[in-house]
């Protein structure tokens, strides 16, 4: 990476959270780019049981998560939702029925070195309506997306991750993880 005020070559500092220009005349700090996305997990609309889940290409083997990606240059989350969602599984989603914020995690070591910033979204704990239940899945974005009954998803949730043979969920350190352990703990407690 090169300055952009000189444009001499940076380096790395303080832990990556930072980049200062080689430069002694110069020696300008920059800091890494925060790219937003969206993450979503997203129920099935006829089928409480029911949630989406995808298998991106390259992802170790049984790997599955909610649906994911970047917000477009203002685009507002609710727009990046019902975007990403049709892209990936060509399913329309009802951002009528209300959307909240879950939480947030910051991907430190983004693409081009930067800083990816996940926002989970929720509705109501139960996830984001589909309007449309038929996956048309894009083979360019997304390896597989499938829905997953509640039983087939407590059993990813008590599957180690790389298990061979076996369908997991990510680690409990990613917000993913989260927004399905909601859904059903959710579900759960209404007794399905």
């Amino acid at each position: 990476m090169f300055c952009g005020s000189c444009g001499h070559k940076t380096e790395s500092i303080e832990c990556g959270l930072k980049r200062r220009c080689t430069s002694s005349s110069c020696a300008a700090r920059f800091y890494p780019r925060v790219n937003p996305a969206c993450i979503m997990l997203v129920r099935h609309p006829t089928d409480l049981r029911k949630c989406l889940l995808g298998r991106s290409k390259g992802w170790p083997p049984g790997m599955w998560s909610c649906l994911a990606g970047f917000l477009e240059v203002s685009e507002s989350l609710e727009d990046a939702i019902v975007r990403e969602v049709s892209e990936e599984a060509g399913i329309s989603v009802d951002i009528e029925r209300g959307v909240d914020i879950l939480g947030s995690q910051p991907w430190p070591i983004g693409r081009n070195q930067s800083c990816d910033l996940m926002i989970g979204r929720d509705s109501g704990g139960v996830g984001v309506w589909a309007a449309t239940a038929q996956i048309a899945v894009n083979v360019d974005e997304m390896e597989d997306i499938r829905w997953f009954d509640l039983s087939e998803v407590l059993e990813m949730l008590a599957t180690p991750m790389g298990t061979v043979g076996k369908k997991n969920l990510p680690s409990q350190v990613a917000i993913s993880h989260h927004l399905v352990r909601r859904w059903v703990d959710r579900l759960t407690a209404l007794g399905h």
